[in-house]
């Protein structure tokens, strides 16, 4: 596995050792299927065009120099990502915000209470100002109670990698269909040419004399006369209102030539 590094113009390449200097390390990009928002963070701060860097492309073979990093010695926890080629300013990641919700909890008078309550009645004692004293303290104690959870947080620039990806994706899905549309019309095209081959008339005597407007003396190339005397041959030959019939299918007849032709 050869290492090469795609932060901005760099051209670290571990096969060449001369440009590892000063204790350089590649550090491998993160991958897509398992931590996407911070690939694409690494992809936008290495700051190469798309076509050049983009989630098809990340591989084993893309890294990162150390040098890149804050510090020059790779990430760490504030500075988990490279630094901008282009650039600008880089903060330091942002916790993850947590939401916390309160509720007052509105259970049902427990039988420890109830008991509480009918001892209090027993003793003349005022059964309100016991309940308000329990109610005032559920409230209190209810307010304290807090729920902490763990929202995942997406920057700006997040936001904008993964809109462009799918606008890339759009504009070739738009491409495809534009060449299967072109395929489709060239078959079309290619079916009518060979409906048109196949209705083509079939050699005879009729065919070459349309085709002899173009080439000259074309029947008496195939015929050794010219039309006139291959028409008054024909009648002599065949009497009026009759027709030359020639029979398909003798077997007699094919396999004579055949042995005539040995």
């Amino acid at each position: 596995m050869v290492l090469r590094c795609a932060w901005g113009t760099c051209n670290v390449d571990e096969r060449y050792p001369e440009r590892l200097q000063n204790g350089v390390k590649l550090i491998l990009f993160p991958k897509p299927k398992t931590n996407l928002h911070k690939c694409l963070r690494w992809i936008k701060a290495c700051g190469r065009p798309h076509e050049q860097l983009n989630i098809q492309r990340i591989n084993k073979h893309k890294a990162v120099c150390s040098k890149h990093f804050v510090g020059g010695n790779g990430p760490i926890v504030e500075f988990p990502d490279p630094l901008q080629a282009d650039g600008s300013a880089v903060r330091p990641t942002r916790p993850l915000r947590k939401r916390t919700s309160t509720f007052t909890e509105s259970n049902p008078v427990s039988k420890k209470k109830k008991l509480l309550c009918t001892t209090d009645i027993e003793h003349g004692e005022d059964v309100n100002s016991t309940t308000e004293t329990e109610t005032s303290n559920n409230t209190s104690s209810g307010n304290n109670i807090s729920i902490q959870t763990e929202e995942p947080w997406i920057s700006p620039f997040e936001m904008f990698a993964m809109a462009t990806e799918l606008h890339v994706s759009r504009e070739k899905e738009k491409q495809y269909e534009a060449t299967i549309c072109t395929l489709k019309e060239e078959i079309k095209e290619l079916k009518d040419k060979l409906s048109s081959d196949d209705q083509k008339p079939s050699f005879g005597v009729d065919e070459v004399i349309r085709r002899e407007g173009k080439l000259k003396n074309l029947f008496k190339y195939y015929t050794g006369i010219v039309y006139l005397r291959f028409a008054g041959l024909l009648a002599f030959l065949v009497s009026d209102g009759s027709s030359v019939n020639y029979e398909k299918g003798r077997k007699d007849i094919n396999v004579s030539l055949r042995h005539s032709a040995y």
